[in-house]
């Protein structure tokens, strides 16, 4: 039986720089398909609940999401961001 291993990484954005850029410049490989917020694949957890506040999206994307996640693709964050990644 497998397990899935969760990892914790603090993500801190440049000027302009969506999360999904940010976590690739940082080495991560995170699952994405549109860039835009329509498909959701890029959908993370949060993994402190109370960040929502430093995230804004410059247009509301389409796919959905909980509140303690966030679409990296189109995110923008204006403090570093804890995020949890499988």
């Amino acid at each position: 039986m497998s397990q899935l291993v969760e990892e914790v990484v603090t993500v801190a954005c440049e000027a302009g720089e969506s999360l999904l850029s940010a976590l690739e410049r940082q080495g991560h490989r995170v699952e994405y398909q549109c860039r835009q917020g329509y498909c959701g694949a890029c959908r993370l957890p949060l993994a402190d609940e109370s960040q929502p506040q430093a995230l804004t999206y410059l247009r509301p994307p389409l796919a959905w999401h909980e509140d303690n996640e966030v679409l990296t693709c189109c995110a923008h964050a204006s403090t570093p961001v804890c995020l949890k990644l499988t």
